[in-house]
């Protein structure tokens, strides 16, 4: 809402260069100032991780959001939990299943390496990001060289089979399992809002470029050096100036 009452502002005549340049300037500190996608990716990780670190915090989450892992393992509830319904009995059975199959501690290091993949990657543009090498049970990155060793410690086909076979993990990341993409890639709500950041950079470059020139700028690249030392991020110099904000 912000972005399009900014640019029906600076689309009107009787705004004058200097407005403009001062809007740009500012748009253009905020910008700099947004935190990249990682630092979400590392607050996610410390609410998934925070879960897992002992037996504890693990049962205070499922107290507190009602899930429920069944009692004899696996995805579905059986006899077993049909017999033992209350929490203050299932919780004990859990502690002991859980330590005794070393759930919580695969757990942790499958999560470590889960978001290690997804670090590496994430504040890349989007062109020069790996490939997805799988959507199911959760995105997971394609093998590539120049990312960190951490990222690179385990085939993806490897990892995906360690968080598949962790209830801790399905639960956890049971709502995101349904859809395709991250939110930092493709139609996601961050590279959404990625993308209508650089086309408000552009445009209010290409009214002040109109208010100083007489005539709107023929592509993007016509805006360097004179409006903008650099295009912002998905933005090619051959590029027409955006009319829309998706």
């Amino acid at each position: 809402m912000a972005v399009r009452c900014i640019l029906r502002w600076a689309a009107d005549p009787r705004v004058g260069a200097t407005q403009l340049r001062r809007a740009l300037h500012a748009t253009l500190i905020a910008d700099a100032l947004t935190p990249p996608v990682s630092e979400a990716i590392k607050i996610d990780y410390l609410m998934a991780f925070r879960p897992v670190e002992n037996m504890t915090n693990f049962e205070g989450m499922m107290r507190s959001s009602g899930l429920m892992i069944p009692l004899a393992g696996g995805r579905e509830m059986g006899v077993l939990d049909r017999l033992v319904p209350w929490g203050a009995v299932r919780l004990p059975v859990q502690r002991m299943r859980l330590s005794a199959s070393n759930e919580l501690e695969r757990t942790r290091r499958a999560f470590r390496l889960l978001f290690a993949n997804w670090l590496a990657q994430v504040d890349r543009p989007a062109g020069r990001r790996a490939p997805l090498a799988l959507r199911k049970p959760i995105w997971i990155y394609a093998a590539d060289p120049s990312a960190p060793a951490a990222a690179c410690a385990v085939t993806p086909e490897f990892l995906a089979s360690v968080l598949d076979r962790s209830e801790i993990a399905a639960t956890l990341f049971l709502d995101r399992s349904k859809q395709s993409d991250p939110p930092w890639e493709g139609e996601g709500e961050l590279a959404r809002e990625r993308r209508r950041r650089s086309v408000l950079i552009v445009r209010l470059a290409a009214e002040l470029y109109r208010r100083e020139h007489g005539a709107a700028p023929a592509t993007a690249g016509a805006l360097l050096e004179t409006i903008l030392e650099e295009l912002p991020e998905g933005i090619a110099a051959a590029d027409s100036i955006l009319a829309s904000l998706e």
